[in-house]
């Protein structure tokens, strides 16, 4: 992906319960195409955030920077370079 921005992969600690959470640097447009390199070298990660559809699972919250990307859909969000996405476990509950 030529000339696309660099951007960065975060991931909730808790998430090394199940497997191993990488920081990872990469070049990507959106969510989507960000996704999409994470899965190149970090299937299992990648599973646990996207169904078989490759749509964002309900039980993971995205952030962009530190914003709540709370849109349902956000796989095509625009990145620009040095972007931070951040993927926690969504929480509910009283």
């Amino acid at each position: 992906m030529p000339n696309a921005p660099k951007v960065h992969l975060r991931f909730t600690p808790q998430l090394e319960r199940f497997l191993s959470v990488p920081k990872v640097e990469c070049e990507a447009v959106n969510v989507e195409s960000a996704l999409r390199r994470l899965g190149e070298s970090h299937h299992k990660l990648l599973a646990y955030l996207v169904d078989d559809n490759f749509k964002l699972r309900t039980h993971v919250a995205v952030f962009l920077n530190g914003n709540h990307l709370q849109n349902l859909d956000v796989m095509p969000t625009k990145l620009s370079d040095g972007d931070e996405l951040f993927f926690m476990q969504a929480l509910s509950g009283g």
